[in-house]
């Protein structure tokens, strides 16, 4: 009993800490929205779809309109519309003294623009490097709870604005701690894409069925031919669509003729690229926050650069043929011949990963329409190739051999033999033993049944996320008709 009354009690306090957590973050919610005046009417008519990419389109416009501020306030208004921000280093709000900072610490504060002006909450995010999650403002407040005392580094970023950092020390004494944010405008750099004659370049790409992206980015240092995973890049790419509507933010510029803005979140000094792909066309050093960037190319530069791809499928066990498969490059689709092979005639330079989908893992809907069935479905093995293509080159991949698969049936049980309804994971426990295909997860249906097909190797098998004990490992050499795994799950017709 005495071991049953400290567990309950144990429960207890852990039930008031969270509950405490709750109240204290509540609080500081609601102190910083009292501490500041309702938005002006203006402001909330103009505040639209709260889809952050929705928002992103309302962002200030370049060159000399991302440094405009705010407005004056109106005689009677008040100076600011934003709890006070200290102009020293940042204090905490008042708060009794923690014995131990059992709650964790919250931290809290304002965004507005650096002229005073509210920045609308839905193109904010407030990041903490020791979690996941984003805080996002209410009213321009925010506030997050939890923290552990030691150092905790916050991240302001907002769409047209330049990214703030601050490393704040957490003190159990404080269980309160402020920072407000004032953000500068972020410059925004109209890019074009022309032909030598002055046309517009996108609407020929398009006619002349040129794949790949062309698009602008920007680095702190310029880039080599090849814009990789591992070259950082500054802000984002926001380019206007073929058809501006003329109440969108940037209608003007679209009109006059620019393909896009470049936000790279930082000031001058910087780099713009013309990328094409991962290819590194042209680059342009950017050093005046009014610059603008205009790329000229001429359509048979695209043409002259296009390089083809092709091979044959073959079944690996006798090397025949192999049609029905379904090739994927560069988010391009091909039906396979019967006779296995196929050939992509405009691919762009640079690393590609080809695809196939077997016979059973897809179906052609309607045209060229096709869905993709769960992955384990197929009767042969899903095979994925990486292709490096050189400028104009053709590439000849030969024979590309798949293995056949097996048929693995199985049944999910929980503990006392009950059907249950639960998730299964299949990976394969070998290395190389398949290329496409290392994790799979097959559908489960009513009854707890699962079918999955694989090419022959050794597999672990299991079920329910809360489960170990189900895990097994088999070397499946040919069809299993009644697998059974031990997992945790809803009894099955439930």
């Amino acid at each position: 009993m005495r071991r049953a009354g400290e567990a309950t009690s144990g429960r207890g306090r852990a039930l008031w800490t969270l509950a405490g957590v709750a109240a204290l973050e509540a609080v500081v919610i609601a102190a910083l929205l009292f501490a500041r005046e309702p938005w002006p009417a203006d402001d909330r008519a103009e505040r639209v779809d709260p889809a952050r990419t929705a928002a992103a389109q309302r962002a200030p416009d370049p060159p000399a309109r991302a440094f405009e501020t705010a407005p004056s306030p109106k005689p009677g208004e008040s100076d600011s519309l934003l709890p006070a921000a200290s102009a020293s280093a940042p204090e905490s709000l008042v708060a009794p003294p923690s014995t131990g900072g059992a709650v964790g610490i919250v931290i809290c504060g304002s965004v507005a623009a650096a002229g005073g002006g509210p920045i609308d909450d839905e193109l904010v995010a407030v990041e903490f490097s020791d979690r996941d999650a984003e805080a996002v403002p209410v009213r321009g407040a925010w506030s997050a709870a939890g923290f552990a005392p030691g150092s905790v580094r916050v991240s302001c970023e907002a769409v047209g604005f330049m990214t703030q950092r601050v490393d704040l020390d957490l003190d159990a004494t404080r269980p309160v701690e402020r920072h407000d944010f004032r953000l500068e405008p972020a410059p925004s750099i109209p890019v074009a894409f022309r032909t030598p004659d002055g046309e517009l370049l996108r609407p020929q790409l398009e006619a002349a069925m040129v794949p790949g992206r062309l698009r602008a980015a920007a680095t702190l240092e310029a880039p080599g031919a090849e814009l990789t995973d591992a070259t950082p890049q500054l802000g984002a790419w926001l380019e206007f669509g073929p058809r501006p509507r003329p109440e969108g933010p940037n209608f003007h510029l679209a009109e006059q003729g620019w393909t896009g803005l470049v936000h790279p979140g930082r000031p001058p000094p910087f780099f713009v690229s013309a990328v094409w792909g991962r290819q590194v066309l042209a680059t342009e050093e950017v050093t005046t926050t009014d610059a603008q960037v205009t790329f000229i190319f001429a359509l048979d530069t695209f043409l002259a650069k296009l390089a083809s791809v092709q091979a044959r499928v073959v079944d690996r066990a006798d090397g025949r043929p192999l049609g029905l498969f379904l090739a994927q490059l560069d988010g391009v689709l091909l039906d396979v011949g019967d006779d296995g092979t196929f050939r992509f005639a405009r691919v762009t330079p640079g690393t590609h990963t080809l695809t196939l989908f077997p016979p059973g893992a897809w179906q052609r809907i309607a045209g060229d329409s096709y869905t993709m069935r769960a992955p384990g479905a197929g009767s042969f093995e899903r095979l994925e190739v990486p292709i490096e293509c050189q400028a104009g080159e053709h590439v000849d991949l030969g024979d590309l051999a798949v293995r056949s698969t097996v048929t693995v049936r199985g049944r999910v049980r929980n503990a006392a033999g009950e059907p249950i309804v639960s998730s299964v994971s299949v990976h394969a426990a070998d290395a190389g033993v398949t290329v496409g295909e290392p994790a799979l997860s097959p559908l489960i249906d009513e009854r707890g049944g699962f079918v999955v097909h694989v090419v022959p190797g050794r597999w672990s098998f299991s079920a329910g996320l809360a489960s170990t004990a189900g895990s097994q490992i088999i070397d499946v050499t040919d069809d299993i008709d009644d697998l059974v795994l031990i997992g945790v799950g809803a009894p099955a017709g439930n």
